[in-house]
């Protein structure tokens, strides 16, 4: 009864990802949500439509090693869905996924005259969501233990309108929901602030999956 009472929870907690901009602190496993792609059918989009917008990191299939600081691709056209990567990186930097991008017809760029979210692990060994929009914003934190530069992260957001849920590793880190100027861009990518941090399995579907 109690496992019962605490999956359902857990559950509204998702669906709603709470009405304010507060964290669902919960481990537990979410659900797959409703499909928002082509006539209810999964679009599943691969990385290859990644460009250099700042910086420069190689490519190798499906893997992406920075070899600047300050190192961002980016591209694609997925609004809302599941972003989710792989990621080695050292407690000294930032790295992950952005998504909700609009460059406003810019080729290269960094922060300016851009805007995105973006979904790191962060230096001193931090979960954190953010959003550059005329400024940098931090929208919600989680510590996790110091980051091992060894272990492959998996990282993955959900992003469904304006409400974001967020995972390391398939423990759910927290939900937020974005009621200011929340962005509507449709493009993604990986960022990292440091050289030799390495992506891997970088996949974008439509689906809301949450588990």
């Amino acid at each position: 009864m109690k496992k019962l009472c605490k999956s359902l929870l857990f559950a509204a907690a998702i669906v709603a990802v709470l009405p304010c901009a507060a964290c669902a602190q919960n481990t537990a496993k979410g659900a797959r949500g409703p499909d928002l792609g082509n006539n209810g059918a999964a679009i599943e989009i691969t990385s290859n439509d990644l460009r250099q917008a700042s910086g420069v990191m190689n490519v190798d299939g499906n893997a992406y090693t920075s070899v600047t600081s300050n190192s961002l691709i980016a591209g694609g056209s997925m609004q809302n869905g599941t972003f989710s990567c792989t990621v080695r990186s050292t407690n000294q930097t930032d790295s992950g996924i952005v998504f909700g991008l609009s460059r406003e017809n810019r080729e290269y760029f960094w922060e300016a005259g851009v805007s995105y979210y973006f979904y790191f692990l962060g230096q001193g060994g931090y979960a954190y969501l953010g959003k550059v929009n005329n400024g940098w914003y931090i929208l919600q934190t989680k510590k996790i233990d110091a980051i091992n530069a060894e272990h492959a992260y998996e990282l993955k957001v959900v992003k469904n309108g304006n409400r974001m849920v967020c995972f390391v590793d398939g423990e759910l880190m927290f939900g937020y929901k974005d009621l200011e100027n929340s962005l509507t861009g449709k493009e993604y990518g990986l960022r990292t602030g440091a050289p030799g941090v390495t992506f891997a399995d970088f996949q974008v579907t439509s689906e809301i999956d949450y588990i």
